[in-house]
């Protein structure tokens, strides 16, 4: 870690609709974590209107400070994740992602992945994806994670939906 890191946090950075705001908050709760958890809110949950991804870099970034930091990221939190991993890379402690929205991954999106995560050691990513998530079932992502590193592990869950229960998985992951 570099100096200046004070202190360890779990940063949550939650799918785009305000209802992920509970989901967000209930695995903030439901993890036993020994450490802060901070959900992130999305300006447009109070404010209506689109993602503004340069706002939220920004906010996260001062949310996050010197801190070490674990995210955990669903959804659109997964994008935001692949945006500040660079800038922040060597603070970054564990990484999990959830719900990545790609059904067509497209040549961009591998770049971005692999310009990202590969900052980090593969130990230290899980992801998890439902088997038919709408938004990117278990099939396309795990072939577009091998394409980006094949040490990353894709979890492959039961669900048939968008929505990721799965504090206890995420909590054992982070703990070890």
């Amino acid at each position: 870690m570099e100096k200046g890191v004070d202190s360890l946090l779990t940063l949550i950075l939650p799918g785009f609709s305000p209802h992920n705001k509970e989901w967000a908050y209930d695995l903030a709760e439901r993890m036993k974590l020994n450490h802060k958890v901070l959900v992130h809110e999305w300006r447009h949950w109070q404010r209506g209107g689109g993602m503004a991804f340069g706002y939220e870099t920004n906010q996260i970034l001062k949310e996050i400070d010197k801190q070490e930091v674990n995210i955990v990221a669903k959804s659109v939190g997964t994008s935001e994740t692949i945006r500040i991993l660079p800038q922040i890379k060597n603070q970054v402690k564990k990484v999990i992602l959830c719900g990545i929205p790609l059904r067509t991954p497209s040549d961009k999106n591998l770049s971005d992945f692999k310009n990202s995560l590969n900052l980090l050691n593969s130990k230290n990513i899980a992801i998890f994806q439902n088997i038919k998530d709408p938004l990117g079932n278990f099939e396309i992502i795990d072939e577009f994670i091998k394409k980006v590193n094949t040490s990353i592990k894709v979890h492959k869950m039961p669900g048939n939906d968008h929505n990721y229960p799965y504090s206890g998985e995420f909590e054992k992951f982070l703990r070890k």
